[in-house]
């Protein structure tokens, strides 16, 4: 599996934290290390108030768990210490509490709105309108875009290739921008470029995000992830097949996306939708 930098970058501090906690060689640690770890993260407080939550204490404890399976597959250790086990209730809340951070149509609609130039347009509109990933948008080159037949080809997870259909609302941020891109001095074959004429930082879209969310009065804690979960609820909303979502989105497995129909059939309005004795019987 290829992770990304900002993934390797928080399993990489978790570690650090637990070992900077525990004070013990890797290979030393027992499963009461790690219970009295859950008791220190727990009792954690600032202004009379836990700062860690059960939430966060299960995703260190998961990737403490991973890292430990990864050892046993390469025969250095024969046992996992993590043996709590993370229950259905702390996934279920973890994955919740993103999808609460997913945006409306109208908070992304206002969100496009106010963006202030014609890269942050595009970057909203190619996040949403095709899932991609923020690396697979910063990674997109002036090739991979074709205005002939509006498919663009995006190097995805593993080094993946997918060519798409680029949805029509998508064409016309996507012309601005190639107008405004055509006057810059271009030092550089990517797609979307900085002011520099370079490379777009992939925390460029997550400042940028964050920026259209305080213009347009969005209460939420948008990352471009929260847009890619946004482009799977609504595209099953929308009724558009599982097996084209992940395809367009280069999702490798359908787990996840099982995942977003169980969360939209949970939102979806029963009593708007059930039509009792008014239904005509066949």
């Amino acid at each position: 599996m290829v992770y990304s930098d900002r993934s390797i970058f928080t399993y990489k501090a978790n570690l650090n934290d637990f070992f900077c906690i525990v004070h013990k060689e890797f290979d030393k640690i027992t499963f009461e290390d790690v219970e009295d770890y859950v008791c220190v993260l727990r009792n954690k407080m600032k202004n009379g108030k836990r700062i860690i939550s059960e939430v966060t204490i299960g995703n260190r404890l998961a990737t403490i768990q991973r890292f430990y399976n990864w050892l046993i597959d390469r025969k250095i250790l024969e046992e996992n210490p993590v043996k709590i086990t993370i229950d259905d209730s702390v996934e279920n809340n973890i994955f919740m509490k993103k999808m609460r951070e997913i945006p409306t149509r109208e908070e992304l609609r206002n969100m496009m709105e106010v963006s202030q130039h014609p890269r942050d347009t595009v970057c909203l509109s190619l996040l949403y309108n095709l899932g991609m990933r923020v690396s697979e948008l910063c990674d997109l080159t002036a090739s991979d875009l074709d205005t002939e037949k509006w498919e663009m080809t995006i190097n995805g997870k593993g080094d993946r290739n997918r060519t798409v259909e680029i949805p029509s609302a998508c064409i016309k941020p996507l012309e601005n921008w190639l107008k405004y891109r055509k006057a810059m001095a271009v030092k550089t074959d990517y797609l979307i470029i900085s002011k520099f004429g370079l490379r777009l930082a992939t925390d460029y879209v997550r400042k940028m995000l964050k920026e259209a969310c305080e213009r347009a009065g969005v209460d939420k804690h948008i990352t471009p992830h929260s847009v890619r979960r946004m482009f799977f609820t609504n595209g099953i909303e929308d009724g558009v097949s599982p097996k084209v979502l992940q395809f367009i989105a280069g999702q490798k497995t359908s787990f996840m996306i099982d995942r977003y129909i169980q969360f939209t059939q949970m939102k979806f309005s029963f009593r708007n939708s059930w039509r009792g004795l008014d239904s005509t019987i066949c």
